[in-house]
Parts: C-alpha cells; structure tokens; sequence
C-alpha cells in the first residue's frame, strides 16, 4: 500500500518533534503529487498567496510592490478562476527587477535576496505562467518557503510543512469536487 502525501508530510512534521530537525530533501516527496500540471500551478499559487499574507513591516519588500501582488492574489482561492496573466507577467517583471542584486563571489555570482516573501511570490508567479510542469521547481519553491537555517527543515519550519500540508489537502479536496473530464 502507497502512503499517501499527507502521511509523508505528517512524517516530516513528526520527524522535525522529535529530533528538533529534518533533512529538506524529505520535501521530494511533493514531487510525485506535482505530476499534474494544474495541480502544481494550484500549489504555486497558494504559497504566493501565502508569502503575501506573511509579509510583514520587517521585511524588507517595496510596498508598492507588496500592493501589487496583494491586488493580484488576495482575492485568489483554489476555486476562483487564475489571476490575470498579463498582471501576473508585469508583477513577475518588477519582482526580479526588485531583486536583481548579485553579488561576486570567488567561485561565482549570487543573487541577493532583500525580501524572502517577494522571492516566495515571484518563485510562483513563475511557475504559474512559465513552468506548470516544472515539480522540480515546485519542490524548489516548497524548499524555499519552508526552510530555516542551514539546509535543514528546523522547528521553525515545522508550522510551514503544516500549511503544505493543508494547502495539498485544500487542492485534493478542490479536485475531487469538479466535474469530471470524462463525463
């Protein structure tokens, strides 16, 4: 018997109570359950909404830019219709412009991230418009949103692989309520 992606992501949870810790590659476990295309710009989609929601006054996000992305994804629910594309597509624009600060190092350029929430945003603005079946990138987005310090998920992360955890259960139950294709 498969477990299912809840019990994985439950695992990790557990994993993270009892040792204080777990690896971030456990995460790939949403990989899988990307498959669908819809499903994995659905996933983009609510972390987007979710890093607006979390972006508070310490952060270092332009306003103007936080306004924008809240106009376009406040209002987007799983079962609403997908945000504007050509707003998606200007906003995308601005939040790379906004965060397109390298710095050199000795083995080669970084970028420089001033505001986690805004590079949470553009990560699914981008799988939204440009790679809805890219799951690498929705794994890679998932990473991002969840990760503490260092390259593991600590306690921390533990609330955030919990909201993973209800946005995949949102989105399956979303599915199992649409009209079938094959009716």
């Amino acid at each position: 018997m498969t477990r299912r992606i809840q019990d994985k992501l439950a695992s990790i949870v557990d994993e993270i109570d009892r040792a204080g810790h777990a690896n971030q590659t456990r995460l790939t476990v949403l990989k899988k359950w990307l498959e669908k295309p819809e499903r994995l710009q659905r996933f983009a989609l609510s972390l987007a909404v979710r890093a607006v929601s979390a972006a508070g006054a310490a952060d270092d996000a332009d306003p103007c830019l936080l306004d924008l992305a809240r106009n376009l994804l406040d209002t987007w629910t799983l079962d609403a219709p997908a945000p504007d594309r050509v707003a998606a597509k200007i906003l995308l624009g601005r939040l790379k412009a906004f965060q397109d600060d390298h710095k050199r190092l000795q083995w080669g350029q970084v970028r420089r991230i001033h505001s986690t929430p805004l590079l949470l945003i553009e990560m699914g603005l981008e799988i939204f418009l440009y790679a809805p079946t890219n799951r690498s990138e929705g794994y890679r987005l998932a990473v991002a949103y969840c990760e503490g310090y260092g390259t593991d998920l600590n306690g921390e992360s533990r609330a955030r692989v919990l909201e993973l955890l209800e946005i995949v259960d949102a989105i399956e139950i979303q599915e199992q309520s649409e009209p079938s294709l094959a009716a």
